[in-house]
């Protein structure tokens, strides 16, 4: 049962680092806003698994105060798994941290592109791209 635990674990948290490996942080505030919701139903995955992480702990634990044979390997698998969860948190949170800092930049482009359309500067750059005019 164990190593059945083990296994999973495993196989979730390498599926969990491939996603928080993607790079992308949107180019449009639509697109941050999507990656943010797909980031906050992610995170919602994460706290859902940390209980079967806390068993796999569990019945790693039970093991060793029984002494088990292998209790070497299993001590050790479980530290690694423990481990790598905690790295998939903190990649986690260094992601979420990206994604709204992006999303304060598209705002700020927002604005400044909202800006210049109705600000003095704004009509002066338009005037000087129509005349085709270099500064």
């Amino acid at each position: 049962m164990y190593e059945e635990y083990a296994e999973q674990a495993d196989n979730w948290l390498h599926d969990k680092e491939a996603f928080l490996a993607n790079e992308d942080v949107g180019n449009s505030l639509a697109s941050v806003n999507e990656l943010i919701k797909k980031h906050e139903s992610f995170e919602k995955t994460l706290e859902a698994q940390e209980e079967k992480v806390n068993t796999l702990e569990g019945l790693a634990k039970a093991l060793l105060d029984q002494g088990h044979y292998a209790s070497k390997q299993i001590k050790s698998r479980c530290q690694g798994v423990l481990i790598r969860r905690d790295k998939v948190k903190q990649m986690a949170q260094a992601r979420n941290k990206k994604l709204n800092d992006s999303k304060n930049y598209q705002q700020f482009l927002k604005s400044a592109k909202e800006v210049s359309h109705c600000s003095f500067l704004g009509v002066m750059w338009t005037k000087i791209i129509k005349c085709n005019c270099v500064i």
